[in-house]
């Protein structure tokens, strides 16, 4: 199967971080066909944005992070790595407008990422 998006399938927001998390077409179709939501197909890139305070400063700090569950040789790795900037942009959506755990999902879970001209193949 030839791969060239990516579908968000796990997002958490709380008072300390937002994470958004995304799994393959292959994977999503998978959970879905045997009567699962998507959320526990796997994650192969997630991004992360956590509230910290400086406390010298007394201000919000907000790191961003990045996880990745793609091996080297993973073919799905590159393309993986090619969506940092979109779940950025979302994590940041959810957050500049201060939306609930269940606004966010309403609003991504199932998000298809645009396609890319880079394509894996899933074997």
């Amino acid at each position: 199967m030839k791969v060239n998006y990516l579908i968000v399938h796990d997002i958490s927001v709380s008072d300390d971080e937002i994470v958004i998390g995304t799994t393959d077409p292959w994977r999503w179709k998978d959970e879905n066909s045997t009567g699962h939501s998507g959320v526990d197909a796997k994650t192969h890139i997630w991004v992360t944005l956590e509230n910290i305070i400086e406390s010298d400063k007394n201000r919000w700090v907000i790191p961003e992070k990045v996880g990745l569950f793609c091996g080297r040789g993973d073919n799905l790795r590159k393309l993986a790595m090619s969506y940092v900037y979109e779940l950025f942009e979302i994590a940041w959506d959810i957050k500049e407008n201060k939306m609930t755990q269940k606004q966010a999902r309403e609003k991504y879970f199932g998000f298809k990422l645009e396609e890319k001209n880079e394509f894996a193949v899933i074997v």
